[in-house]
Formats: C-alpha cells, structure tokens, sequence
C-alpha cells in the first residue's frame, strides 16, 4: 500500500435499492466492515445513485452512518443524468467527476463492486 491510498474499502454501488438481494446484501457488507473498524468509503453510481433518495436503502444507510465514520460519493454524471442533485438527498454524497472518481480509486487499496 502507498502513502496516498487510504487504509480503508471502498465500496461501489451499481445497483438501484429495487434492484433485489443485491442492493441489501451490499449494505450489509459496509455495515460490517463499519463494525469491524474499518474506513469505509461508498461510491454510488448508475442505478445505485437511487439508494440514497428517500426510503428503506437512505434509512439504512443514516443507521450505519451513526454506527460509523461512512464517506459517501456519488457519480456527478450519474446524477445528473437522473434528475437528481446532492442538494435534495437527504445523505448529501460528495458530487465526483469522473476523473475525481479515477482519483478516489487509486486512493484505496480494496475496492468491492455491487
């Protein structure tokens, strides 16, 4: 590991809250690695970028936030694409470009996709 990636997993979230045991499965994973102290980091793009509007995924999302330190990210582009905007999500993810996005990768040392 290098002096500039984080000690932590980054998770990315591809997958809408609608999307099945997929979208549930993966928060149960950050909720564990959360447990276990480790510095976790959620990137949420494409259809994934819906957990964090309103309602069961957001929730449990805030619950693992107070249990936690959680970074949260979001894909500008995917957003935008998707009439949203951080400024009306109730968890308010860091807005990334893609190369921002490419910089967040190199940053961490784990990285699992959901």
């Amino acid at each position: 590991m290098t002096e500039e990636q984080a000690p932590g997993l980054l998770f990315v979230l591809s997958h809408g809250p609608l999307s099945g045991a997929l979208a549930r499965e993966s928060l149960d994973a950050v909720m564990t690695a959360g447990l276990l102290n480790q510095a976790v980091s959620l990137l949420f793009v494409a259809d994934g970028v819906y957990q964090l509007v309103e309602g069961e995924a957001a929730t449990k999302l805030t619950s693992l936030m107070e249990l936690a330190p959680i970074q949260l990210y979001a894909a500008a582009g995917d957003l935008q694409s998707r009439g949203l905007s951080t400024a009306n999500l109730p968890l308010a993810p860091t807005a990334l470009n893609n190369s921002e996005i490419q910089a967040l990768f190199a940053r961490h040392h784990k990285i699992l996709s959901f």
